[in-house]
């Protein structure tokens, strides 16, 4: 039974090795961002003439800004713009005869994409900004794992709401459009180029309302010094943000699945 679930996963990671021009140019890129982004932030401390700012210290603020080069990379697929092209191109068609559910097919050939994007794309060049810069390390193996969770959360969360928005390809004349919006948004509110612990408070306050912080800001916080009691509360609102965005997800695809089935799809 599963077996066919994990030939999927083989196949999006199998796809995305065969670009092997495709991960130069991005190892590259992520080394590049994650280096003028600490750059940026060491300048800004430098000429703030402080070691502090809004209670975080240099060493924090490059660790916060690297790691979230790195769980952006590795979230941020085009999960939407495959879902989109496959809803306009009528390919959903032939994938709904399949023996395997949609969303999961869509789901695990995403997960296989990020799984290379991680180990082959992203983990050498944050290697390399270990050795460029100081990291600071978790608190202990417990943090680790807990910010591992945290991640895999965070990857529910954003592959459920890009999912959703895919869908939206059906009645849209270009998801494109669209997609650009949502990783605009996600880069302003998830601290993936400004910590938000930086933002003013009273920024930070509309912010934390939002759901868009949870797939930077809090693995990042868990990983960096979180105590047991915050770590707990900072999962329970992941949790019911990726069992919220899965319903919505669910709930898109059994209506677009409904309005194929009405055209004769």
């Amino acid at each position: 039974m599963f077996g066919k679930y994990f030939s999927v996963l083989e196949i999006g990671y199998r796809q995305s090795v065969a670009y092997k021009g495709d991960f130069i140019i991005g190892s590259i890129s992520t080394l590049f961002r994650m280096m003028i982004l600490a750059y940026i932030w060491t300048a800004v401390y430098q000429n703030a003439n402080t070691t502090v700012i809004n209670g975080r210290g240099l060493i924090e603020t490059i660790t916060y800004i690297i790691l979230a080069q790195l769980i952006w990379s590795v979230l941020n697929t085009n999960l939407e713009v495959l879902l989109g092209f496959k809803i306009k191109k009528g390919e959903i068609t032939r994938d709904l005869i399949k023996p395997i559910n949609f969303p999961l097919l869509i789901f695990l050939d995403n997960l296989g994409f990020s799984l290379f994007i991680l180990l082959v794309q992203t983990m050498p060049a944050f290697v390399i900004a270990c050795f460029m810069f100081d990291i600071q390390t978790p608190a202990s193996i417990l943090h680790i794992l807990f910010t591992l969770l945290s991640i895999i959360l965070a990857f529910f969360i954003y592959a459920s709401f890009s999912f959703t928005i895919g869908i939206i390809g059906f009645w849209a004349q270009n998801v494109w459009g669209i997609s650009l919006l949502k990783k605009l948004i996600f880069n302003t509110f998830s601290g993936s180029l400004v910590p938000l612990f930086l933002y003013p408070p009273m920024i930070q306050k509309w912010i934390y309302l939002l759901p868009f912080k949870e797939i930077i800001n809090t693995p990042l916080v868990i990983y960096l010094d979180a105590d047991l009691q915050m770590i707990l509360s900072l999962l329970g609102r992941q949790l019911f943000w990726a069992v919220t965005f899965f319903i919505l997800s669910q709930i898109s695809w059994m209506y677009l699945k409904r309005k194929i089935e009405i055209l004769g799809g």
